[in-house]
């Protein structure tokens, strides 16, 4: 979930070319449902985060027709 909430800074760079068998295989296990985790609530979770995101960006639209000011693009 750092990726939705932080965005592609919250992901390690990493070098496939050079990449050992264990840390791909740490590496994959943070894309692996947990004992305690369902898909259920890892997608309610993502829903909840979405509609954060969501409403910031509804907020920046707001203030860009405010003060003129565009934050990206």
């Amino acid at each position: 979930m750092d990726f939705v909430c932080e965005g592609p800074s919250a992901m390690p760079e990493v070098d496939m070319s050079t990449i050992s068998d264990e840390q791909l295989r740490q590496w994959s296990e943070g894309f692996r449902l947990l004992e305690h985790e369902t898909l259920a609530g890892v997608l309610a979770e993502y829903e909840q985060v979405a509609a954060r995101a969501q409403h910031a960006g509804h907020a920046d639209i707001l203030r860009e027709a405010l003060d003129g000011q565009k934050s990206m693009g």
